[in-house]
């Protein structure tokens, strides 16, 4: 379930661990603050969390994760856990 959605952030609540699809554009900048997010096949955020509860997501863009695009490396952002 979406708590909050803003530019920057999204906030879910997850009832159970498991992989939920986001219906938010993917971007290699969105950062969680658990869990892993990746590009869904459809161009979405395809979020995959261990542990139940609130995650957010923020766009966070910085120079690390641009070079990681320029050099080609895969696309996946992990928060801590």
């Amino acid at each position: 379930r979406v708590v909050s959605l803003a530019e920057s952030r999204v906030v879910v609540a997850a009832r159970r661990p498991g992989s939920y699809r986001l219906a938010v554009r993917w971007s290699r900048y969105w950062q969680p603050s658990a869990g892993c997010a990746t590009r869904n096949h459809d161009g979405m955020i395809r979020l995959a969390i261990a542990r139940p509860g609130r995650v957010a997501l923020k766009f966070a863009p910085s120079p690390r994760r641009a070079f990681a695009a320029l050099a080609g490396r895969a696309a996946r952002s992990c928060g801590s856990e």
